[in-house]
């Protein structure tokens, strides 16, 4: 189920100025409490685009999510001067991620940009989008161990 959700991100209609570079997904409990199971796909797109450009392609491709089934829009990361930004949807505004994460988890994600951001001229941008099994019922998920 992870790997469709993941491969439903990589078959973003991309115009040939894209290309996904890699890819990555991850699944268990990720945040918060174990009551619940998480998982997070992206991909990394190598461009020549502006991120507004990115965003109106991405608004047409929302994922429906695994878990929920609800529709999600990917969020859009990015490197500038070592620090991970995010595109604000639908504000084209330049933000500080709203990943849910901790120090350890962005390291990550800015490595996971720089060992491809090789090609002067080109973006990179990382596109990401998440799910939850979360029920409503207190408990914990053994799906996720």
């Amino acid at each position: 189920m992870v790997r469709k959700f993941l491969q439903r991100l990589k078959e973003i209609d991309l115009p040939r100025e894209a290309q996904i570079v890699d890819s990555y997904f991850n699944f268990g409990i990720l945040w918060d409490n174990s009551n619940h199971c998480d998982v997070e796909v992206m991909i990394l797109v190598e461009t020549s685009l502006s991120p507004a450009e990115l965003e109106s392609i991405l608004d047409k491709a929302r994922i429906k999510a695994p878990f929920s089934q609800e529709y999600r829009f990917p969020e859009i990361m990015f490197l500038e001067d070592n620090q991970l930004l995010s595109i604000d949807y639908k504000i084209t505004k330049i933000i500080q991620p709203s990943y849910k994460a901790d120090k350890s988890d962005v390291d990550f994600l800015i490595n996971f940009i720089k060992k491809h951001n090789t090609m002067e001229k080109m973006n990179y941008f990382l596109v990401r989008t998440w799910d939850q099994t979360y029920s409503g019922y207190s408990m914990n998920d053994l799906r996720c161990y």
